[in-house]
Protein backbone atom coordinates (compact mmCIF):
# COMPACT_ATOMS: atom_id res chain seq x y z
CA UNK A 1 0.00 0.00 0.00
CA UNK A 2 1.30 3.23 -0.71
CA UNK A 3 1.31 6.29 1.54
CA UNK A 4 1.64 10.02 0.87
CA UNK A 5 2.75 12.38 2.92
CA UNK A 6 0.00 15.62 3.19
CA UNK A 7 1.75 17.83 0.59
CA UNK A 8 2.03 14.43 -1.76
CA UNK A 9 -1.78 13.66 -1.41
CA UNK A 10 -2.39 17.24 -2.71
CA UNK A 11 -0.63 16.54 -5.74
CA UNK A 12 -1.68 12.81 -6.44
CA UNK A 13 -5.02 14.05 -5.50
CA UNK A 14 -5.00 16.95 -7.90
CA UNK A 15 -3.68 14.11 -10.91
CA UNK A 16 -6.36 11.46 -10.19
CA UNK A 17 -9.22 13.21 -9.16
CA UNK A 18 -9.08 16.28 -11.43
CA UNK A 19 -9.71 20.25 -10.80
CA UNK A 20 -13.32 19.50 -10.60
CA UNK A 21 -14.35 16.76 -8.33
CA UNK A 22 -18.26 16.10 -7.94
CA UNK A 23 -18.62 19.62 -8.82
CA UNK A 24 -16.83 21.39 -6.01
CA UNK A 25 -14.18 23.35 -7.63
CA UNK A 26 -10.60 22.78 -6.39
CA UNK A 27 -8.39 26.15 -6.29
CA UNK A 28 -5.36 26.00 -8.35
CA UNK A 29 -3.40 29.44 -6.94
CA UNK A 30 -1.19 29.07 -4.39
CA UNK A 31 -1.18 30.98 -0.71
CA UNK A 32 -1.53 34.72 -1.46
CA UNK A 33 1.43 36.32 -0.23
CA UNK A 34 0.88 39.28 2.31
CA UNK A 35 1.06 42.36 1.28
CA UNK A 36 4.58 44.04 1.06
CA UNK A 37 6.46 45.10 2.78
CA UNK A 38 5.15 43.46 5.60
CA UNK A 39 6.98 40.13 6.06
CA UNK A 40 4.52 37.56 6.37
CA UNK A 41 5.92 33.33 7.77
CA UNK A 42 6.95 31.64 4.70
CA UNK A 43 3.99 29.22 3.56
CA UNK A 44 4.77 25.19 4.14
CA UNK A 45 3.80 24.21 0.65
CA UNK A 46 4.77 25.87 -2.57
CA UNK A 47 3.74 25.72 -6.38
CA UNK A 48 0.00 25.07 -7.01
CA UNK A 49 -1.45 22.90 -3.89
CA UNK A 50 -4.74 22.13 -2.70
CA UNK A 51 -4.62 21.59 1.53
CA UNK A 52 -4.65 18.39 3.14
CA UNK A 53 -8.00 19.26 4.80
CA UNK A 54 -9.19 20.10 1.80
CA UNK A 55 -8.98 16.85 0.26
CA UNK A 56 -9.96 14.81 2.97
CA UNK A 57 -13.67 17.23 2.50
CA UNK A 58 -13.67 15.93 -1.23
CA UNK A 59 -13.02 12.42 -0.89
CA UNK A 60 -15.84 12.11 2.09
CA UNK A 61 -18.30 13.89 -0.08
CA UNK A 62 -17.59 11.78 -2.88
CA UNK A 63 -17.79 8.67 -0.69
CA UNK A 64 -21.39 8.94 1.12
CA UNK A 65 -21.11 5.15 1.88
CA UNK A 66 -18.33 6.39 4.39
CA UNK A 67 -20.69 8.28 6.49
CA UNK A 68 -21.07 5.38 9.29
CA UNK A 69 -17.34 6.52 10.55
CA UNK A 70 -17.24 9.74 11.43
CA UNK A 71 -14.42 9.00 14.14
CA UNK A 72 -12.11 7.90 11.53
CA UNK A 73 -12.94 11.66 9.10
CA UNK A 74 -12.34 13.33 12.86
CA UNK A 75 -8.70 11.69 13.47
CA UNK A 76 -7.77 11.90 9.85
CA UNK A 77 -8.74 15.83 10.06
CA UNK A 78 -7.00 16.59 13.81
CA UNK A 79 -3.85 14.58 12.15
CA UNK A 80 -3.56 17.11 9.09
CA UNK A 81 -5.36 20.12 11.06
CA UNK A 82 -2.01 22.15 11.64
CA UNK A 83 -4.23 25.20 13.11
CA UNK A 84 -3.15 23.99 16.84
CA UNK A 85 0.37 25.64 16.12
CA UNK A 86 -0.50 28.22 14.04
CA UNK A 87 -0.49 32.21 15.38
CA UNK A 88 -2.89 34.62 15.05
CA UNK A 89 -0.44 36.81 12.57
CA UNK A 90 -0.20 33.55 10.46
CA UNK A 91 -3.25 32.94 10.10
CA UNK A 92 -4.15 36.62 9.42
CA UNK A 93 -1.01 36.84 7.05
CA UNK A 94 -2.75 33.56 5.03
CA UNK A 95 -5.97 36.03 4.90
CA UNK A 96 -8.35 32.72 6.62
CA UNK A 97 -10.99 34.08 8.94
CA UNK A 98 -12.03 30.36 9.39
CA UNK A 99 -8.50 29.43 10.75
CA UNK A 100 -8.64 32.97 12.89
CA UNK A 101 -12.12 31.60 14.47
CA UNK A 102 -10.65 28.77 15.36
CA UNK A 103 -7.64 29.79 17.75
CA UNK A 104 -10.14 32.07 18.76
CA UNK A 105 -12.26 28.35 20.24
CA UNK A 106 -8.80 28.40 22.10
CA UNK A 107 -9.90 31.35 24.24
CA UNK A 108 -8.45 29.86 27.23
CA UNK A 109 -5.27 29.25 25.91
CA UNK A 110 -5.44 32.72 24.52
CA UNK A 111 -6.64 34.05 27.79
CA UNK A 112 -3.50 32.92 29.97
CA UNK A 113 -1.12 34.39 27.10
CA UNK A 114 1.45 36.88 28.23
CA UNK A 115 -0.70 40.52 27.75
CA UNK A 116 2.89 42.13 25.89
CA UNK A 117 2.90 39.11 23.44
CA UNK A 118 -0.76 39.18 22.62
CA UNK A 119 -0.47 42.53 22.11
CA UNK A 120 2.19 41.72 19.71
CA UNK A 121 0.11 39.40 17.54
CA UNK A 122 -3.19 41.28 17.50
CA UNK A 123 -0.35 44.00 15.92
CA UNK A 124 1.13 42.04 13.67
CA UNK A 125 -2.71 40.24 12.62
CA UNK A 126 -4.29 43.81 12.32
CA UNK A 127 -0.92 44.63 9.99
CA UNK A 128 -2.10 42.05 7.14
CA UNK A 129 -6.01 42.69 7.86
CA UNK A 130 -5.18 46.74 7.18
CA UNK A 131 -2.65 46.10 4.34
CA UNK A 132 -5.32 44.15 2.58
CA UNK A 133 -8.23 45.91 3.04
CA UNK A 134 -10.19 43.40 4.78
CA UNK A 135 -12.49 45.33 6.68
CA UNK A 136 -14.55 42.12 8.37
CA UNK A 137 -10.89 40.74 9.68
CA UNK A 138 -9.97 44.51 10.82
CA UNK A 139 -14.06 44.30 12.54
CA UNK A 140 -13.04 40.63 14.08
CA UNK A 141 -9.59 41.39 15.50
CA UNK A 142 -10.81 44.45 17.13
CA UNK A 143 -13.98 42.23 18.55
CA UNK A 144 -11.02 39.48 19.76
CA UNK A 145 -8.88 42.17 21.20
CA UNK A 146 -11.41 45.48 22.26
CA UNK A 147 -8.36 47.49 23.70
CA UNK A 148 -5.84 46.71 21.68
CA UNK A 149 -3.63 49.54 20.50
CA UNK A 150 -3.48 49.56 16.69
CA UNK A 151 -0.31 51.61 15.51
CA UNK A 152 1.40 50.03 12.26
CA UNK A 153 -1.94 49.11 10.89
CA UNK A 154 -2.57 52.31 9.58
CA UNK A 155 1.14 52.67 8.31
CA UNK A 156 0.54 49.61 5.87
CA UNK A 157 -3.20 50.65 5.33
CA UNK A 158 -1.90 54.07 3.68
CA UNK A 159 0.88 52.76 1.96
CA UNK A 160 -1.62 50.36 0.10
CA UNK A 161 -4.28 52.65 -0.15
CA UNK A 162 -6.68 51.23 2.20
CA UNK A 163 -8.69 54.52 2.69
CA UNK A 164 -11.78 52.50 3.69
CA UNK A 165 -9.99 51.27 6.94
CA UNK A 166 -8.64 54.33 7.83
CA UNK A 167 -11.76 56.22 8.12
CA UNK A 168 -12.95 52.71 9.64
CA UNK A 169 -10.22 53.18 12.12
CA UNK A 170 -10.74 56.63 12.86
CA UNK A 171 -14.68 56.37 13.30
CA UNK A 172 -15.03 53.16 15.68
CA UNK A 173 -11.59 53.10 18.07
CA UNK A 174 -9.88 55.29 19.91
CA UNK A 175 -6.79 53.36 20.80
CA UNK A 176 -5.12 54.32 16.95
CA UNK A 177 -1.94 56.23 17.24
CA UNK A 178 -1.96 58.82 14.09
CA UNK A 179 0.71 60.75 13.28
CA UNK A 180 4.19 58.91 12.75
CA UNK A 181 4.65 57.77 8.65
CA UNK A 182 0.80 57.66 7.47
CA UNK A 183 0.87 60.37 5.33
CA UNK A 184 4.57 59.81 3.92
CA UNK A 185 3.60 56.39 2.77
CA UNK A 186 0.76 57.50 1.28
CA UNK A 187 2.56 60.14 -0.77
CA UNK A 188 5.31 58.02 -1.80
CA UNK A 189 2.47 55.00 -2.92
CA UNK A 190 0.95 58.23 -5.30
CA UNK A 191 -2.12 57.10 -2.89
CA UNK A 192 -3.39 60.96 -3.50
CA UNK A 193 -6.65 60.49 -2.18
CA UNK A 194 -5.53 58.85 1.02
CA UNK A 195 -2.93 61.75 1.64
CA UNK A 196 -5.68 64.31 1.58
CA UNK A 197 -7.97 62.23 4.18
CA UNK A 198 -4.86 61.85 5.94
CA UNK A 199 -4.00 65.96 5.93
CA UNK A 200 -7.48 66.85 6.84
CA UNK A 201 -8.28 64.65 9.21
CA UNK A 202 -5.01 63.41 11.12
CA UNK A 203 -2.43 65.60 12.51
CA UNK A 204 0.96 64.47 10.01
CA UNK A 205 4.73 65.54 11.75
CA UNK A 206 5.20 68.99 11.03
CA UNK A 207 8.52 68.17 9.49
CA UNK A 208 7.47 65.72 6.92
CA UNK A 209 8.15 67.23 3.44
CA UNK A 210 5.04 65.38 1.45
CA UNK A 211 5.21 68.41 -0.97
CA UNK A 212 8.68 67.21 -1.61
CA UNK A 213 7.65 63.68 -2.00
CA UNK A 214 4.96 64.14 -3.99
CA UNK A 215 6.98 66.34 -6.26
CA UNK A 216 9.39 63.39 -6.73
CA UNK A 217 6.52 60.96 -7.92
CA UNK A 218 5.59 64.00 -10.32
CA UNK A 219 2.63 64.27 -9.10
CA UNK A 220 1.36 67.85 -9.85
CA UNK A 221 -1.79 67.57 -8.33
CA UNK A 222 -0.76 66.59 -5.14
CA UNK A 223 2.10 68.87 -5.16
CA UNK A 224 -0.49 71.80 -5.50
CA UNK A 225 -3.02 70.53 -2.96
CA UNK A 226 -1.03 70.21 -0.48
CA UNK A 227 0.33 73.74 -1.63
CA UNK A 228 -3.11 75.23 -0.86
CA UNK A 229 -3.75 73.21 2.12
CA UNK A 230 0.12 74.40 3.57
CA UNK A 231 -0.96 78.41 2.48
CA UNK A 232 -4.32 77.30 4.10
CA UNK A 233 -2.88 76.47 7.58
CA UNK A 234 -0.46 79.41 7.48
CA UNK A 235 -3.21 81.26 6.84
CA UNK A 236 -5.29 79.87 9.58
CA UNK A 237 -2.45 80.42 12.19
CA UNK A 238 -1.63 83.98 11.46
CA UNK A 239 -5.36 84.98 11.87
CA UNK A 240 -5.16 82.84 15.37
CA UNK A 241 -2.01 85.51 16.27
CA UNK A 242 -3.24 88.45 14.62
CA UNK A 243 -0.52 88.53 12.56
CA UNK A 244 -2.09 88.13 8.96
CA UNK A 245 -1.32 91.34 6.74
CA UNK A 246 -3.90 92.71 3.88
Amino acid sequence: MEIWSPWETSVHARERLGANVGGIPVENDPIPAPEPPIEAPEPPFRGSWIGPLTCVRVVRRSRPDMSALPHVWEAVGAFLDCSPSCSLTQAAAFGSMRLLRGISARSAAMAALDPFYKQAQFSGAMQHAAARGDLEMVRWLLTFQPGGLVTRAVEQAARNGQLQVLRWLKQHHDQVFWGANELRYAVEGNHGHVARWLQENTRPPTKLKAMNLAAANGNLELVQWLFEAAQLQRWMKQLQTGTLKW
